[in-house]
């Protein structure tokens, strides 16, 4: 039968000792006193610091001791596969991120436009000014939510009329964009838009 690795002193004496059969860094399963006074003994198999099952309290402490080895023997070799497993999995997929070629930046040709944007203070979205969406937006001073829109006027979450907090809004998230950025961006090749550097200020 199994050993127990560590025992801690409870406040009660012998009697409330924690058992502990395994590491606690990994798979364990510990036996303790019932901590609301009860007369009996707790299982608990725990993965790290998440337990994950337990026991009906158990009165006997030499059987409570045994199942918990026996549990141990026959469940260990088990998790040490499984972790074993998931570490190899979890490097392969970070070998296969890291082999992966690195995106480009988008190309800007030298000599493409600016174009006046807003920036979306939500998402950082870069909006054409022309591409703003004229949909309202609306926030529930209950509970915060936001919508836009006619559907955005009553609160889907507690079905309270919104206040309106923008005349305008990002087409990428709805957010509101009255009071966005103003910025300049060009367009790359690839057809996304890429924020110009703010022009050096003099001395």
């Amino acid at each position: 039968m199994s050993e127990p690795k560590a025992t801690t002193k409870g406040r009660g004496g012998a009697a409330s000792d924690e058992v502990v059969f395994g590491d606690k860094s990994g798979f364990h399963i510990t036996v303790s006193s019932d901590p609301f006074g009860e007369a009996g003994y707790s299982i608990m198999m725990w993965k790290r610091n998440q337990g994950t099952a337990g026991f009906p309290l158990i009165r006997d402490y030499d059987k409570a001791i045994k199942i918990a080895a026996f549990l141990y023997e026959n469940l260990a070799p088990e998790w040490e596969v499984q972790a074993r497993a998931q570490e190899e999995l979890s490097n392969r997929l970070m070998a296969e991120l890291e082999a992966r070629p690195k995106p480009k930046p988008p190309r800007v040709k030298k000599n493409a436009p600016r174009i006046p944007v807003l920036v979306c203070p939500d998402c950082d979205a870069l909006v054409p000014e022309d591409e703003v969406s004229d949909e309202r937006v609306y926030e529930c001073q209950q509970c915060g939510t936001k919508g836009t829109g006619e559907e955005g006027r009553r609160c889907e979450s507690c079905s309270k009329f919104a206040s309106k907090i923008s005349d305008t809004s990002c087409p990428e998230c709805g957010g509101a964009m009255d009071d966005a950025e103003k910025a300049e961006a060009q367009r790359a090749t690839d057809g996304t838009l890429v924020r110009c550097a703010a022009p050096a200020t003099g001395a």
